[in-house]
């Protein structure tokens, strides 16, 4: 959801930057034109600098005081639920690690393959250069 959540905010501030620099080289005023202002200012809340964690700054709190009280009310349960919260928190890890470096291999195994298909075509321009200085030679004897 992170990642998603990143990428649309990528994509919403490219938008807004290429909007700002159209409308600056138009001469267009965006105080007259107010939904297009709300919905620059929306990015600027969503995404702008630090958005994520002004808008987050309270939720582990709240959550580390629903845990004690979780704790306090039933002990044996909420051991269970630390450690059901752990083990789901290193399966994540786990599975973003492994999604990580299986996009590192993908993106190796192609650059590979770029490069030999790159040195496949030079060779092939070489070798047929080379045929067609052949046959100059053999039609000039």
């Amino acid at each position: 959801m992170l990642a998603s959540y990143i990428d649309h905010c990528a994509a919403l501030k490219n938008w807004r930057d290429e909007f700002v620099s159209v409308a600056g080289a138009a001469d267009i005023d965006l105080e007259e034109d107010s939904s297009m202002l709300q919905l620059m200012i929306g990015v600027e809340f969503n995404c702008g600098e630090g958005a994520l964690r002004k808008r987050t700054q309270f939720v582990f709190g709240a959550f580390i005081q629903l845990e004690e009280q979780t704790q306090l009310i039933d002990p044996v349960r909420s051991h269970l639920v630390d450690t059901d919260f752990a083990r789901r928190l290193a399966e994540q890890k786990f599975e973003a690690a492994n999604a990580q470096y299986r996009r590192q291999l993908l993106d190796t195994y192609q650059e590979q393959n770029r490069r030999i298909e790159l040195e496949t075509r030079r060779l092939s321009n070489r070798l047929e250069n080379e045929l067609i200085r052949q046959q100059i030679n053999r039609a000039n004897q």
